[in-house]
């Protein structure tokens, strides 16, 4: 599973707790590599999205998922290209963050 992870222990230089990946990405230009970091994270983010929404669109299941508010417009497309309507909580989780359910785009006009 991919995503932010809480380090109680990491405050990137503010009074709160930061995040931490779970797996690093050590290709990464902050790590010596060639990518750039804000780039190679949401290709990562929506590459991963594209693949369960695939498999839901098989199995018929829906998908909660807190995705990067900067990913919003790509994550409405992979949504649409699956078939797929997205509902967002923006009361819930922290700034910079958003909360989608992901609804086969059939089941809603049925419901």
């Amino acid at each position: 599973m991919s995503g932010p992870a809480i380090d109680p222990d990491s405050t990137d230089g503010a009074d709160e707790p930061g995040y931490e990946l779970v797996m690093p990405f050590i290709t990464v230009q902050s790590k010596g590599g060639l990518h750039h970091d804000d780039s190679y994270v949401a290709g990562w983010e929506c590459g991963t999205l594209d693949r369960d929404l695939a498999i839901c669109a098989l199995t018929g299941a829906s998908l909660t998922r807190t995705l990067r508010l900067d990913n919003s417009p790509q994550i409405d497309l992979i949504a649409m290209k699956h078939g797929f309507a997205t509902e967002v909580d923006t009361e819930a989780g922290d700034s910079g963050w958003l909360t989608y359910t992901f609804r086969a785009a059939d089941s809603e006009s049925a419901g």
